[in-house]
């Protein structure tokens, strides 16, 4: 898998950043440490435990639409 374009970071980081996301969700920094973590660690983890630390546990993100959050997802 090829590393993200600067266009492609960009939008990751609007999205996070957007309104409707939680105030606890992870910034484009955090993200990328979270996620090396994730993949690097001892143990796979299923995305029922990996997303809320994204995102965060109040799940504000029934506002946006499952598209978006779609396009973002494969942008990662």
């Amino acid at each position: 898998m090829a590393p993200l374009s600067d266009e492609e970071l960009d939008e990751l980081d609007q999205f996070l950043i957007y309104d409707a996301t939680s105030d606890t969700t992870l910034m484009l920094a955090g993200l990328d440490g979270y996620l090396t973590v994730t993949a690097i660690g001892p143990a796979t983890l299923p995305p029922s435990q990996v997303l809320p630390g994204i995102w965060g546990p109040e799940r504000k993100m029934r506002r946006i639409s499952r598209r978006r959050i779609r396009h973002s997802a494969s942008l990662t």
